[in-house]
């Protein structure tokens, strides 16, 4: 009994210190893999709340209040600008009543009450947006700040960058204006490489991050925190932030690990009582696109961040990691005295007779207790004997059995937490992504899947539109046309389709979208569903509704067509006026008259190969449909839909080429009448009494035959009267005395 009794105990502490050192390594390795994803997910929420800043940064309302700003302000000389900005930000600061015009200038022009629809849509997440120019004046704020003046700010001047431009994400700490833990996202605005100026945002994250810890803690062992470099514990559950240290051990590893690995984690024991794994949040570390960091403290905030980054900080009770360990050592015990008092009772029972099948079955019994779970009892007796040997069998291979199990459950443990991790992370990505996504049934058409921008497009929770279908957000289609609409999806006769429509908000406004629609059917299965990737173009529209108004006060004809197909895809107002509606008609039809294209057409100009020409063509053609004369102007340009277009601006110039017709022809006939005209100059010398001139010879010549020379004048010769009646008195009587009777 005596031997039982020890060889049960060897085996108890055999078990207890091997499972140790295997199960401290392997809940080592499993608080790592946890540190590791919950730094996962704080990095994707932080760099998703970096997004939704640029995408607010992006606005041209945004970029336009910042030119006009900046244009005001950069016509001044440095000094003067220098002690208006001092000036305007010691009225700032004096100004105590928010209600004041000079206050409120800033607070409700355009760009501020853009900022504050942002703020709106997400209650409580926000502290305060606010917008500076180039020059550090805030120009349009959420709320009153204390100051006016912002360059010199530690944020202000990470964010500029000496000019470069750099997204920095400033560790407030506690701020007072909203009572929670705020992160100030800093994003430079750009238009090229100039910098306009600087938006900051500051987010409320106590919430989104404590709900990521109370996640993992509900599932997961152990103490999970957010603590900074130097100690300080930023998230932990029940804890209020910035008011608790984590030891100095943990303090000491968690420097030497930011100074020796480098974006990465070690793994470590603090003591033989606590295990302690560490992952950093690597966007805290700072990066050459998106800086981290404080101050100390600020007029509204606490505990700020000075250099220092996050880390994810996971630690576990040696005890708790083994209690599984000591409750399998205490089953072992038991069941080892029990045996052991079994075969001793047996062994006092039965004596000598059967000693020998006594000890081949406690020499196998320590075989197994070693670790050989493949030995079993060789003992074919039909008594108690052989009926113990069939039970310590039947005992090691259910052992044996629950082995293999644990370990094939162990391995699809972590398969499966493989797969959720990716999963995850898919969702994670999907949810970024500003477009919708929709996933519905092709019978019942109840959505399956919508992303966070399809929720926050329509407005409904995921668990409202879980119950809806297309038709509800889509107030153009009945069911029976949007059943036609899918049908050729469905039957896989057309691969997508894209069309344009209108989505009903939550609150009855509609939004005007583009969707993506197509039928995917995984390999290998039957059922398939619809997938819709929607993409708000409200913007599109408005941007062309104005681009429509400009073009329809120019005095001049401008349309759109396809360089391809020909086809009218645009016209202003003049066109139609002129040629009347003549959209989707063929140019050459509608405009020239013609029964095919017009071999005059200049678009090979634009358009070489399929390739675009930056450079205008300009050239003059007169119209065949209505004989005006139009000086035109093509562009290539892509059309709003991706197709290649050609643009073309055409001036009525029937008038200025009726003008330039007239002044050649009376040119010309001026040229013909000076080609016939030869004037003479000067004094002529003539004889007084013969009435011959002297040419540029020194001869004398007759008066006619010198005038014919230099004018070209013929003479027809006659006598006049009084020469008649001198040299010819006989005809002269006859001629005029005959003339007076």
């Amino acid at each position: 009994m005596a031997f039982g009794a020890t060889l049960v105990v060897l085996l108890s502490v055999s078990y207890e210190l091997l499972s140790h050192r295997t199960i401290i390594a392997g809940e080592l390795i499993n608080l790592k893999n946890i540190s590791d994803e919950i730094a996962l997910h704080i990095n994707s929420h932080l760099k998703e709340k970096t997004n939704i800043s640029l995408t607010l940064s992006s606005s041209p309302l945004i970029k336009t209040t910042l030119l006009k700003s900046n244009t005001a302000f950069s016509s001044l000389q440095e000094p003067e600008r220098k002690a208006i900005i001092a000036e305007r930000n010691e009225r700032w600061i004096k100004t105590k009543n928010p209600d004041d015009p000079f206050i409120q200038a800033r607070m409700t022009n355009p760009a501020a009450q853009y900022l504050k629809k942002q703020q709106e849509l997400f209650p409580g997440n926000y502290g305060e947006i606010f917008l500076t120019n180039a020059y550090g004046v805030m120009i349009a704020t959420t709320g009153k700040l204390t100051t006016l003046a912002h360059a010199h700010k530690y944020w202000w001047q990470a964010s500029f960058h000496d000019g470069r431009g750099k997204i920095f994400l400033d560790d407030r700490g506690f701020d007072t204006s909203v009572q929670g833990y705020v992160l100030g996202v800093v994003v430079p605005i750009k238009n090229g490489d100039q910098i306009l100026g600087i938006l900051k945002c500051n987010i409320n994250i106590s919430g989104p991050l404590t709900d990521v810890i109370q996640k993992f803690s509900q599932r997961n062992p152990g103490r999970i925190m957010i603590v900074r470099t130097g100690g300080l514990i930023v998230i932990e559950e029940g804890i209020t932030p910035l008011s608790t240290k984590v030891p100095d051990q943990i303090v000491s590893l968690l420097q030497t690990d930011t100074k020796g690995i480098k974006g990465g984690a070690a793994i470590t024991n603090i003591d033989k009582n606590q295990l302690v794994t560490f992952s950093p949040v690597t966007v805290t570390q700072g990066s050459k696109k998106i800086g981290f960091g404080g101050s100390k403290a600020s007029i509204d905030h606490l505990k700020g961040n000075k250099g220092e980054s996050w880390h994810i900080v996971i630690s576990l009770d040696e005890k708790q990691a083994l209690a599984a360990t000591h409750n399998t050592t205490l089953i072992i015990l038991f069941f080892g005295a029990t045996f052991t008092l079994f075969t001793a009772l047996v062994a006092l029972i039965l004596g000598r007779l059967i000693a020998k099948p006594i000890v081949e079955l406690a020499a196998t019994a320590e075989f197994i207790g070693n670790g050989n779970l493949d030995a079993r009892a060789d003992i074919t007796l039909n008594d108690e004997i052989g009926s113990l040997a069939q039970s310590l069998n039947k005992m090691v291979e259910r052992i044996t059995s629950i082995t293999v199990s644990r370990d094939k459950l162990t391995e699809e443990i972590e398969h499966r937490k493989e797969v959720e991790k990716k999963l995850s992370q898919f969702k994670l990505t999907l949810d970024q992504t500003l477009d919708c996504v929709f996933m519905f049934a092709p019978d019942t058409l109840k959505f399956s899947y919508v992303n966070q921008g399809a929720v926050n497009q329509t407005g409904f929770t995921q668990e409202e539109l879980s119950n809806m279908t297309p038709l509800d957000i889509k107030p153009e289609f009945t069911e029976k046309d949007f059943r036609h609409l899918l049908e050729p999806l469905h039957d896989g006769s057309k691969k997508s389709d894209i069309f344009q429509t209108e989505h009903q908000h939550k609150n009855g406004t509609r939004i005007p979208v583009e969707i993506l629609l197509q039928f995917v059917r995984p390999p290998g299965e039957e059922n398939g569903c619809f997938l819709a990737i929607v993409r708000d173009i409200t913007e599109r529209k408005n941007s062309r509704q104005r681009l429509k108004k400009v073009l329809d006060t120019v005095d001049a004809m401008i349309y759109v067509a396809d360089i391809d197909t020909y086809e009218i895809l645009h016209t202003n107002r003049y066109v139609k006026k002129h040629f009347g509606n003549i959209v989707g008609k063929k140019c050459w039809e509608a405009i020239q008259g013609q029964k095919g294209p017009c071999p005059f057409c200049k678009y090979q100009r634009i358009c070489e190969n399929g390739i675009l020409r930056p450079e205008a063509h300009v050239w003059q053609i007169q119209n065949r449909r209505n004989g005006e004369w139009y000086e035109c102007r093509d562009q290539g340009i892509q059309w709003v839909d991706g197709r290649t277009a050609r643009i073309q601006v055409a001036t009525n110039i029937s008038e200025r080429k009726k003008i330039e017709k007239e002044r050649e022809k009376l040119i010309n006939e001026l040229q013909s009448a000076l080609s016939e005209i030869k004037v003479l100059r000067g004094i002529l010398p003539i004889c007084s009494f013969c009435k011959n001139i002297r040419n540029d010879e020194g001869y004398y010549e007759q008066i006619e035959a010198y005038i014919h020379k230099h004018s070209g004048v013929d003479f027809s010769h006659t006598v006049c009267p009084i020469c008649m009646k001198k040299h010819y008195p006989e005809e002269y009587k006859m001629i005029f005395q005959k003339n007076d009777t």
